[in-house]
């Protein structure tokens, strides 16, 4: 079963969702919501925008003051919303309004976060780079590209000893253009 989950961040004034199909670990029901959502850290962090520590599914949505995430039931042949870029509040709130939440779940406050999230937490940190992930594998083509236009230095220092080595004025002026360069 697929779920979208909706959650209105205070930080950013704005409603974010999640699709499920999103998840590494697909839930094979509302209950086992939180669970994946708790394996998952790195996409929960960046979908919450800050840390919570998720409670259970709650089959009704009852309104509530304290932080929660909605859950609508979605189609198994809809298409996925996978682009994080993407600023879907507008559909998002007019999706809201046509379907009823199967459920919530319940957000804890960060700083009660039970021991397990810490570890898991410190787990993701000793670990941060993931050659399979498409942006890690984005992040090091730049940084070879970008080492590659920087000059070596052993070509530097080439350039400042042919440029010390000129007396006349012509070369001096050329030396210059390549320190500068």
């Amino acid at each position: 079963m697929r779920y979208l989950l909706a959650f209105y961040s205070e930080d950013t004034s704005q409603w974010r969702c999640l699709d499920t199909a999103r998840l590494p670990i697909k839930p094979r029901s509302a209950d086992d919501l939180p669970d994946a959502l708790r394996r998952a850290t790195d996409i929960t962090l960046r979908w919450l925008v800050t840390r919570h520590e998720f409670g259970p599914f709650v089959p009704v949505a009852p309104p509530s003051p304290t932080p929660q995430i909605l859950v609508y039931a979605l189609e198994a042949a809809s298409s996925a919303f996978t682009n994080d870029a993407d600023y879907l509040g507008a559909w998002l709130e007019m999706f809201m309004q046509s379907h009823s939440p199967v459920g919530a779940i319940m957000l804890h406050d960060p700083h009660h976060a039970d021991q397990r999230s810490i570890d898991m937490l410190r787990c993701s940190a000793n670990d941060p780079l993931q050659s399979a992930d498409p942006a890690c594998r984005k992040t090091m083509d730049l940084i070879r590209e970008q080492g590659a236009a920087v000059p070596e230095p052993e070509q530097t220092e080439q350039r400042l000893e042919a440029a010390e080595g000129t007396a006349d004025g012509q070369n001096i002026s050329r030396s210059r253009f390549l320190l500068d360069s």
